[in-house]
Order: C-alpha cells, then sequence, then structure tokens
C-alpha cells in the first residue's frame, strides 16, 4: 500500500527558514485552498512487515535531496494527515532505485523544488495518481496569491 503523509512544517523541516514566508501565504490563501500544501510532504509503503518504508526529500544545504528510511509500522498510524494512493506491491529494489536517481534533485526552492514537487515526480515514476484535489505549494502561489497580487 501506498500512502501520501504530511506533517506541520517546523524550522528546518523542508523549508529550512522559509517558515514565515509561508505562514504568510498560509493565511492569505487558506480560504481559497485548503492547507495540505503549506505542509512537508512525504510518502510511505506499507510492505505488511513490523516497519514501513519512508521517502521524503528536504533542505540540505540549499539543495533538494532525496532520502529513504525504515520506521515502526506505529509511524503510519501517527500520521494526522494521510491519504492512500494505492494498492501497489512496488520491489523495494525499485525504490531504492528511483531514489537513486532522485537524491539529489536541484537547488531547494520552498514553492518551485520541494518535497511536494519531490513527492508528486516520485508517483509519476511509479504510475501513482497523484489525486486531482491534493493542492502544492506551486499551484497555490499560481493560481491564488500571483492573481490576487495583480
Amino acid at each position: 500500500d501506498v500512502y501520501l503523509c504530511s506533517t506541520p512544517l517546523q524550522q528546518g523541516n523542508s523549508i529550512n527558514g522559509a517558515v514565515n514566508a509561508f505562514s504568510l501565504l498560509t493565511s492569505s490563501s487558506q480560504s481559497a485552498s485548503g492547507n495540505s500544501w503549506a505542509k512537508h510532504w512525504l510518502l510511505v509503503f506499507d510492505y505488511g512487515e513490523d516497519e514501513v518504508l519512508i521517502c521524503d526529500a528536504d533542505n540540505h544545504g540549499g539543495d533538494l535531496t532525496g532520502r529513504t528510511y525504515w520506521k515502526k509500522r506505529a509511524a503510519l498510524e501517527n500520521y494526522e494527515n494521510k491519504r492512500y494512493l494505492a494498492k501497489r506491491r512496488i520491489p523495494k529494489e525499485r525504490i531504492d532505485q528511483l531514489l537513486r536517481k532522485m537524491c539529489d534533485c536541484g537547488k531547494y526552492h520552498y514553492t518551485d523544488n520541494n518535497c511536494q514537487k519531490w513527492a508528486q515526480d516520485l508517483l509519476r515514476e511509479l504510475d501513482i495518481e497523484i489525486p486531482a484535489d491534493e493542492v502544492d505549494a506551486r499551484t497555490v502561489v499560481t493560481n491564488y496569491i500571483q492573481p490576487a497580487a495583480v
């Protein structure tokens, strides 16, 4: 099983210092788009074992860097914001292969090249559809904030 989970942004988590900018964006656009876009996105792969595989990307030294790690199954249960995406048995080797390819994804940008874009790119590589109603930061800036600023 594959899940898209999100966690609140924290200093050093995903946007590394741009939390204040995101707070401003959130308050100005939350009513139009909800607020899942203003969170750190990660993917969880559940193989039915005691541990789940978590994949995410973060700002490391100014670069968007992907990673994987294992956590106890309780971690999946503890995510308040999680969406079931697909029932797929993706070989761990396939995920490892993709993560090697996606480990360095260019310069980090808090709306254009972030954990959300990285998660979407990984899902595309795995042929898993992103829910149409799952709004990311780039979409919010493009569709709600930039037009309002004009």
